[in-house]
């Protein structure tokens, strides 16, 4: 342990409830012993006035004060003044001990969440350049040591961080209850509201997801906090849920509304504040989500456009970060475009690239998802036995990764399939 974290462990140790008890109690306790000390001494005044042999006596009737058998009146005031002054010593040195004590479990403390600190930092770079066997065994240590972290001295920033790895990692119950508890520890900031509402529509529960995001913003609308990039996360994370609602939705008027919703109350004000955007990633999933919406509503040349926009950011981005999954994406939705519009061939020319990168990423629900739509266009072209072999694939894949909601549609494909 530093020298210097001990000082700070002592320091903050001093400061403490339990040491402000400690200096009440040496404080009264040698003011006590001040004044018994001041009464020895006008008592041993007193007596050095009166005969030697009427000393005791005086000390035993005047001040009630009975001496132990075979000490004299002197003997007895030496005796109960150093009685006294052991008495101070003590409760100082006892009172010091606790201190001292609180000072280095404190040090302790704050030498753990050093510790963590780094670590935090060593996981994030562990994302940022890519990770390895090796990477993924110290990014599983970080976050024991955040949650270990936590545990010991719980705080809003822990949990954000925390809630931050558990999303990287996939595991999404863990970093909903992370952001709850940073909700818990700090009600009035938006951001927690808002990664809940993100991972909620990940898991299928838009009407909560919804609630939450909307909390989110008007939590940052009475902050008045003047961020747009953050406003138009907010914003990004609603509409994905009306987008969501749109792609789930088997009734075609509420389809059309709720992707009209999408775009002109989330998506297109996002778009308006695009310049202020630094996170690219993030932008080329806006402009992929938008043209998903164009395309359900069957402009489907707003829609091109805008996936090429989107493509092209994640292509410029894939060159110098671990972004071919997101690329894939782009991908997909560009072929989806093209089949909505019954270009088979340029459909799958792009599920085949999506395909390539989601078997590379080990993405299931990308794999799935192209299974699905090769499955579609199989029947398209009247090939129901290719049809009904990609569909099956599909629902194989989602029944793998427990993804109800997507094994449904494959499962409803296959009936579709059967009743013909």
């Amino acid at each position: 342990m530093q020298i210097e974290i001990l000082l700070n462990g002592l320091t903050e140790a001093a400061k403490s409830p339990l040491s402000y008890v400690a200096y009440i109690v040496i404080t009264i306790s040698w003011a006590a012993i001040t004044w018994k000390e001041a009464r020895i001494k006008n008592i041993t005044k007193a007596l050095s006035l009166l005969p030697e042999g009427r000393r005791l006596d005086a000390l035993k009737l005047e001040y009630r004060l009975i001496p132990k058998e075979g000490l004299n009146s002197e003997e007895y005031l030496r005796h109960e003044s150093k009685k006294y002054y052991f008495l101070a010593f003590s409760i100082s040195a006892i009172a010091v001990l606790i201190i001292t004590t609180l000072g280095i479990y404190r040090a302790i403390e704050l030498d753990k969440q050093k510790v963590v600190g780094e670590t935090i930092s060593i996981a994030y770079e562990t994302f940022i350049r890519g990770t390895t066997t090796a990477d993924d065994n110290r990014f599983a240590t970080a976050i024991g040591k955040i949650e270990e972290s936590v545990r010991i001295s719980p705080s809003y920033s822990g949990y954000v961080n925390l809630a931050d790895i558990y999303e990287e990692v996939g595991e999404v119950d863990k970093a909903i209850w992370a952001s709850q508890k940073a909700a818990e520890l700090d009600p009035t900031n938006p951001s927690p509201e808002n990664m809940i509402g993100m991972l909620l529509k990940d898991k299928g529960n838009l009407d909560e997801a919804e609630q939450h995001l909307l909390r989110a913003m008007s939590l940052f609308e009475e902050s008045k906090i003047k961020d747009d990039e953050f406003k138009v996360t907010i914003l990004v994370n609603t509409g994905n849920v009306y987008y969501e609602r749109a792609e789930a939705s088997s009734d075609a008027s509420k389809k059309i509304q709720y992707a009209e919703t999408a775009i002109k109350k989330y998506y297109e004000p996002s778009l308006i504040l695009r310049g202020g955007l630094q996170n690219k990633r993030f932008l080329a999933n806006l402009l992929g989500n938008t043209a998903n919406s164009y395309r359900i509503l069957g402009d489907f040349k707003k829609a091109e456009e805008l996936a090429f926009q989107s493509i092209a950011i994640k292509e410029s981005l894939a060159k110098s970060s671990p972004l071919w999954n997101s690329l894939g994406i782009g991908y997909f939705n560009l072929g989806d475009i093209y089949l909505k519009q019954g270009a088979t061939d340029e459909a799958m020319k792009y599920f085949d690239k999506s395909e390539d990168i989601f078997d590379a990423s080990g993405s299931i629900i990308g794999k799935g998802s192209v299974s699905l739509s090769k499955a579609e266009i199989a029947k398209m072209k009247g090939d129901i036995d290719s049809a009904r072999k990609h569909a099956e694939l599909a629902r194989s894949s989602f029944a793998s990764a427990n993804l109800g909601l997507y094994e449904k549609k494959a499962t409803d494909f296959i009936s579709q399939l059967s009743a013909k």
